[in-house]
């Protein structure tokens, strides 16, 4: 059944009435219809979504308008793939249904469970939604259809669009399968039979669909949250978080440490690692790699180190703030590395030191805001060793000497029951390497389980 979540709609308006978009008459119009529905059951609730209710409240162009600025400026797997999300209006154009079918055919799926279609013209193609998509379903449109540009639609229009994709898709695979009945192909490609006609209007060519692109400049906003960085600072309320840190790029690694359960990892680049003496290259070469990684756990929050200015200097790079913004939600970078470049960065930073330092030179680092203190200050002749007194005991005079939240990295062999200790002392987290989590990846997935159940037990 498509429908346009109420939720959903509140967000929206609460983002049109913070950002001054809408006057305080149709506000008043808006907080009406909410009160009114309020003490409404579910099952009405749920009727209601399935009808056009927004009709009572905006006329498609406004609603279009607000809901275009609200993706671009709220939705981060929007905002990453698309410089600008324009609005397109599908009541200007005469929608071939045949034609979309065909188009559609290879996406039925997307169509039908997600409620987005493509429109195919000479010069490009356009992916229409009526809402939010993941990341992944994002980049699996990509790959069945090749590059294709973002357009929003009024919602009503595009369910009854899709309906119909759907609805002639079946059609076609009735004609040609003899051996199945009816009811199975209703079953199997689930739409519904209650399908409203879209309007016939005179025949334009889809070359001339009308685009209406806000102007974002125009317009000043109030600041917003964003799904990712709001899932990073759930993370950091936890009593104790595990960042998790694989010493290669590998997939499969990284997929490990997903399995078990891990909520964030930080990929390197432009360095070998001094555990596993892995050479992970520059963003350029490590890219692919990096960035499916990325599109296929979308829920995982994810961190790059970008290098070591002290062991390579050369291969050092300042990646572009659209790339780092795009795919990433923080930096992690020793303070001997952190360029201006990446300390003026939109994003969360975590800054890494390699050895205790005093309290007045900690003062300096809360000018930048920093989200946590990487404790990076084991010697190297003492990685794999065991926790010890010594270790507890600079770890407690750093995190003594900031209000910046302290994480311990597993340059020694911490295990999980360390975890109670290191929590004692006042540490924050840790961050998870293969140090301790070992390069097996069944070990790895059952370690990374062990740590979290640990963690949880605080």
């Amino acid at each position: 059944m498509s429908k346009f979540p109420l939720s959903f709609c509140q967000e929206i308006i609460q983002f049109a009435i913070s950002t001054k978009i809408i006057d305080k008459k149709q506000i008043s119009k808006v907080k009406k219809f909410f009160k009114q529905i309020s003490s409404y059951s579910k099952e009405v609730i749920n009727q209601i979504e399935t009808e056009d209710y927004l009709k009572d409240m905006f006329s498609k162009e406004q609603f279009l308008e607000i809901y275009s600025l609200y993706l671009s400026q709220n939705d981060r797997h929007i905002k990453e793939l698309f410089v600008d999300i324009p609005y397109i209006d599908l009541d200007e154009i005469d929608i071939n249904i045949e034609e979309l079918a065909e188009v559609n055919e290879k996406i039925k799926k997307i169509v039908q469970k997600s409620y987005a279609f493509v429109i195919k013209t000479k010069e490009k193609n356009y992916l229409v939604i009526s809402l939010p998509l993941d990341r992944a379903t994002y980049n699996d449109i990509r790959n069945t259809i090749g590059p294709y540009k973002l357009v929003v639609g009024y919602p009503y229009d595009v369910f009854k669009i899709c309906n119909k994709i759907i609805e002639k898709i079946a059609e076609k695979f009735l004609e040609s399968t003899s051996s199945m009945i009816q009811h199975d192909i209703i079953r199997l490609v689930n739409f519904e039979k209650s399908l409203i006609d879209i309007p016939s209007k005179p025949q334009i060519s889809l070359r001339d669909i009308k685009i209406n692109l806000p102007d974002l400049n125009e317009r000043k906003f109030a600041d917003t949250s964003i799904s990712r960085k709001d899932r990073l600072q759930n993370l950091m309320k936890k009593k104790f978080v595990i960042i998790g840190s694989p010493s290669t790029n590998d997939p499969e690694i990284v997929k490990a440490f997903i399995e078990g359960g891990i909520e964030a990892i930080k990929l390197h680049l432009n360095i070998t690692h001094p555990v596993s003496h892995k050479k992970m290259g520059s963003y350029k070469n490590e890219k692919q790699k990096i960035l499916s990684l990325v599109v296929e756990y979308p829920s995982v929050v994810w961190g790059i180190v970008p290098g070591n200015l002290l062991t390579d200097r050369e291969s050092f790079q300042e990646i572009d703030y659209s790339e780092l913004e795009a795919f990433f939600d923080f930096i992690d970078l020793f303070y001997h590395s952190y360029t201006s470049h990446y300390l003026l960065s939109g994003l969360e930073k975590i800054v890494a030191i390699d050895k205790v330092i005093t309290k007045e030179e900690l003062d300096v680092f809360s000018k930048y805001k920093f989200l946590a203190i990487e404790a990076s200050i084991v010697d190297k002749s003492f990685y794999g060793f065991p926790l010890t007194l010594k270790d507890i005991t600079d770890y407690r005079r750093l995190i003594e000497n900031t209000d910046i939240p302290v994480f311990i990295p597993t340059q020694k062999k911490i295990i999980p029951s360390d975890i109670k200790i290191l929590y004692s002392i006042g540490a924050r987290g840790i961050v998870l390497g293969q140090i301790s989590t070992s390069f097996e990846i069944d070990k790895i997935r059952k370690t990374v389980s062990e740590f979290l159940e640990y963690s949880h037990r605080i």
